[in-house]
């Protein structure tokens, strides 16, 4: 399996330092030293000097403080690492909370993490409409190397996903480092981002209809929508590489 750095004194936050536009939910994942924290542990979460409107979501319900229980299910394969989803929502600008996280082993240990919830300002300029690459997990599509987030411009690239970690590891760390080194790390990170851009201005195209419209062949609908990827991909592919090669950091924000 790819490294994967253990979590500092028991448990930790990654990313230290989540954030999400207003309204829409936000995710950090805590992850869980299984050698210090065995599985069936409780740990008990909460925000600290939340203000109105920031919650944790324990499933769709907002809370302020829950228990969770390191399952199994949690547990990163090939790892004695366990990570869990915690997703959060605000609803105002500006806003942030810290969150905590404690634990109490069954040899009397006890373990704690924190780490900050913010709610950010969606981004404003001519940045374009793609503005920036984030590696996160996508819990809730696990299959997809990828996802765009149209309301702040964001690529999430899926760190969950098998192919991405094996180019580009488990972590934000991991996979900075690779862009910045690796050729190969940069080819696939160029291939997953055209894919996405692709897919999304297909699909809005579809949509817009009249003369700046794009209509499938309804006798080959697969082979049309293939065909026009694959002609956007050579035209664009060899110039978004390029970019790449020459500054790696300025779209993932490093």
């Amino acid at each position: 399996p790819p490294e994967l750095v253990r979590p500092d004194d028991g448990i930790e936050f990654r990313p230290n330092l989540a954030s999400a536009v207003p309204r829409r939910k936000g995710l950090t994942v805590l992850f869980v030293d299984l050698l210090k924290v065995p599985v069936n542990s409780t740990v008990h979460i909460k925000l600290v000097k939340a203000p109105d409107k920031l919650t944790m979501l324990n499933g769709d319900t907002p809370v302020t403080s829950f228990s969770a229980k390191v399952e199994s299910k949690y547990v990163i394969e090939g790892h004695s690492i366990a990570k869990i989803p915690i997703s959060f929502r605000g609803h105002g600008k500006g806003q942030k909370a810290e969150i905590e996280a404690k634990v109490k082993v069954k040899d009397g240990s006890k373990y704690t993490a924190s780490g900050i919830l913010q709610i950010r300002e969606t981004i404003e300029g001519d940045a374009g409409l793609f503005r920036k690459v984030e590696y996160t997990a996508l819990y809730d599509n696990p299959m997809s190397a990828s996802q765009f987030a149209d309301e702040d411009g964001v690529i999430h690239i899926n760190s969950i996903h098998p192919t991405n970690q094996l180019f580009f590891g488990e972590s934000d760390l991991s996979f900075s480092r690779q862009i910045h080194s690796e050729t190969g790390a940069k080819i696939r990170l160029v291939d997953v981002i055209l894919d996405e851009v692709m897919y999304y201005a297909l699909s809005t195209k579809e949509h817009m209809g009249g003369n700046e419209g794009w209509y499938p062949d309804e006798e080959d609908v697969v082979s049309s929508v293939r065909r026009q990827i694959e002609k956007w991909k050579h035209t664009e592919g060899r110039k978004l590489f390029s970019i790449f090669l020459k500054s790696a950091g300025n779209l993932i924000g490093t």
